[in-house]
C-alpha cells in the first residue's frame, strides 16, 4: 500500500483516516488540515494533497463518491463546528463552503464541561434509498444532524436518548443505526434512523458488548459490534 510523505506536519498526530473508491484521506487536528492520496500503485511513497485551514480542529471524517468524484467530508469540531467537503483527488475544497452544524456543541465547551464527555462521529451514504445524505453525531448534545450532499444544507435534526455513542451507514435500508451505551451493563441496544425523514425507530437487538466498532453488512440484515478481541454479530431488528 502506498505510504504518504511531506503532510502539513511531521510531527502532528494524525487524529482519524477513512478510505473510499482508491484513495485515503487522513486528518492533522492540530494543524486544521486533511490530506489525501491515491491508494493505487504498489508499496511506494507517494505526496499528499493536503487541504488546509479546515475551521478549527477538524477530526471526525468520512469518504463517499458521488458520480465520478470521491470526496472526503470532515467535521471540525471547535469554534463554530462545521462540516467540510474536500475533493480526494485533488484536495480542492471550494466546491462549498463550511456548513455551520446547528446546536453542536464545541469542542472547547466541552471539555470544560467534561473532559471525556465529548464525541463526534460523521458517515455518508453514496448508495440505496438515502444516497446523497450525510450524517453527522454529536455524543454529548445526543444529537444527530441530516445533510442533503446535493443541496449542502441541514435537513433534519433528530434529538436522541440515552447515550448515543456510535453510529453506522445502513444502505441498503437507508437508515442511521444508532448505538446506545448502556454502561451499568456494558451493553449496548440500537435504533434506526431514517436518513430521509428523521424518524427514529428503537430496534429489539441488543450486543453483550460495548459498541465501539459497529458495521451493518451489505445487504442491511446484520449488525457487526466489535470490542477489543471481541465481535458480536446481531439481527438488524
Amino acid at each position: 500500500m502506498p505510504v504518504p510523505e511531506n503532510p502539513p506536519s511531521s510531527t502532528a498526530p494524525v487524529m482519524a483516516v477513512a478510505t473510499d473508491n482508491g484513495y485515503g484521506c487522513l486528518v492533522q487536528s492540530a494543524n486544521n488540515s486533511v490530506s489525501c492520496y491515491d491508494l493505487i500503485g504498489g508499496d511506494i511513497v507517494v505526496s499528499p494533497v493536503n487541504a488546509l485551514n479546515l475551521g478549527s480542529y477538524p477530526e471526525a471524517i468520512a469518504m463517499g463518491t458521488f458520480g465520478a468524484e470521491t470526496d472526503a467530508f470532515v467535521v471540525s469540531e471547535n469554534g463554530t463546528p462545521s462540516l467540510y467537503e474536500v475533493r480526494a483527488a485533488d484536495a480542492y475544497t471550494g466546491e462549498e463552503p463550511a456548513l455551520p452544524l446547528p446546536g453542536v456543541t464545541p469542542l472547547s465547551t466541552v471539555q470544560t464541561a467534561s473532559f471525556i464527555a465529548g464525541g463526534w462521529q460523521v458517515i455518508v451514504f453514496d448508495s440505496g434509498p438515502a444516497s446523497g445524505t450525510i450524517a453527522v453525531l454529536s455524543t454529548y448534545d445526543r444529537l444527530l444532524l441530516l445533510v442533503n450532499e446535493s443541496t449542502w444544507t441541514v435537513t433534519k435534526s433528530v434529538k436522541l436518548s440515552g447515550t448515543p455513542f456510535r453510529i453506522a451507514t445502513d444502505m441498503a435500508n437507508g437508515t442511521v443505526i444508532i448505538a446506545y451505551a448502556n454502561p451499568a451493563s456494558v451493553t449496548t441496544t440500537y435504533a434506526s434512523v431514517d436518513a430521509l425523514s428523521g424518524t427514529e425507530t428503537p430496534l429489539t437487538s441488543k450486543s453483550s458488548l460495548l459498541s465501539v466498532g459497529l458495521v451493518i453488512s451489505s445487504d442491511g440484515t446484520k449488525l457487526y459490534s466489535s470490542q477489543r478481541n471481541q465481535m458480536d454479530v446481531e439481527l438488524n431488528q
